[in-house]
């Protein structure tokens, strides 16, 4: 579980230094907010069209494969952005693409998140929840301390060489997985060749179905959120990557407060 956990706390680091350091490239280069909210929005697209899908690929793949799989692939296509810049040959239209294929592998990523739990510590599900709490709390201090990274070295070395970093930390992680989280069978039965049959349990069951409304609720104010703080540190703190960071950090600090809490309350009251 601890290399899991270090793992998540890693990929997800990268990923939150990508929230801040990717707009800001944009944001630098073109100067454009308009711009900057379409590369989000090439990011965020895949992760909606694909979301359904890949809980079967998971399934089909493993929970362990699919998370080495989009480690090792995001690192070379993020850090494709920096080198495309340098050798002058980044259009826009590109960078669209590239963020798009980058989005790609995100959903499937954060499916096998959890997934994997019931690999590892079994079908309890006081068990599950502590290490989901676990892990909640290692990507709310990735989510603190990532963007905080990434606006302190934005001005030492630039937004382009901050996504460089990034890529790295997908690399420790895909490393860290394979060689210290112990691969296990799939649990579930065969793979549902209908993508839809998810949907369709969410919608019956009375519990699981409104969580996923206020889950896709909460998605879509958070990913206006994300879209607007870059923004408004860039128009009113003088371009300012610091105080943009900050503004993330703050996001990730609640963030932990709550898993701690879920950790202990998971003790205590029934899942």
């Amino acid at each position: 579980m601890s290399a899991l956990v270090a793992a998540e706390v890693i990929s997800v680091l990268g990923t939150r230094m990508t929230y801040l350091a990717l707009p800001w490239f944009v944001l630098v280069t073109t100067g454009s907010p308009g711009k900057m909210s379409l590369v989000l929005a090439a990011e965020i697209a895949p992760m909606a069209i694909l979301g359904i899908p890949s809980g079967t690929l998971v399934q089909r793949l493993g929970a362990r494969n699919m998370m080495l799989v989009a480690d090792f692939a995001r690192a070379p296509i993020l850090a494709s952005i920096p080198l495309l810049h340098a050798l002058d040959a980044l259009s826009f239209p590109l960078l669209l693409a590239i963020v798009a294929l980058l989005g790609c592998f995100m959903a499937p990523y954060w499916a096998s998140q959890r997934t994997i739990l019931p690999e590892l510590v079994g079908e309890d599900e006081r068990l599950m929840s502590q290490g989901n709490s676990l892990i909640e709390g290692g990507s709310g201090f990735a989510a603190l301390a990532g963007p905080a990274i990434a606006g302190v070295l934005i001005p030492v070395i630039g937004a382009s060489n901050v996504l460089y970093v990034d890529a790295a930390t997908y690399l420790v992680a895909f490393v860290l997985v394979l060689a210290l989280v112990p691969r296990r069978k799939p649990l579930g039965g065969r793979p549902q060749s209908d993508v839809l049959a998810g949907v369709r349990f969410l919608l019956a069951d009375r519990f699981l179905g409104p969580v996923s409304a206020i889950v896709v609720a909460m998605g879509f104010l958070g990913a206006g959120l994300s879209a607007g703080l870059p923004v408004y540190a860039f128009d009113q703190f003088d371009g300012s990557s610091r105080i943009a960071g900050l503004f993330y950090a703050a996001l990730g600090a609640g963030a932990i407060v709550g898993s701690l809490l879920a950790v202990v309350a998971v003790k205590r009251i029934a899942p």
